[in-house]
Order: C-alpha cells, then sequence, then structure tokens
C-alpha cells in the first residue's frame, strides 16, 4: 500500500485553476483580481478527490467483476 498520489501535482492544479477560472467569470467577477487558492488548500482538495475516487473505484469493482 502507497501513500503517494496518484495524481501528478501540476496537471491537477491546472485543471483546479481552470474551474476556478470558469466559476470566476460564470459569476461576473472578470473585472475583478483572479482568485487564489492556497497551496495547503489545494494539497488538501487533491487528497480528498483521490480518496474519494479510490472509494468509489472500490465500490463498483465487485458490481464489474463479480467473485
Amino acid at each position: 500500500m502507497t501513500t503517494e498520489l496518484m495524481i501528478p501535482k501540476t496537471p491537477f492544479m491546472r485543471l483546479c485553476r481552470e474551474i476556478i477560472d470558469n466559476v470566476a467569470t460564470v459569476k461576473g467577477r472578470s473585472d475583478k483580481p483572479a482568485l487564489r487558492i492556497q497551496s495547503s488548500a489545494l494539497g488538501a482538495l487533491q487528497e480528498a478527490t483521490e480518496a474519494f475516487l479510490v472509494s468509489d473505484f472500490e465500490s463498483e469493482y465487485p458490481v464489474a467483476y463479480p467473485l
């Protein structure tokens, strides 16, 4: 068992920033400074995302491949 992250940090960071920029534009904040996220918050978001994905895949495994 490993505790390393599966998704590389840089692509995950780019995806989060793209989503944040899209939300800011939709909310009409295009004239204001870009929203920012702390690196520790980004790390927590990535860990939570990966934990959710792993849990979701584990719950789907018995359905897709019965023993």
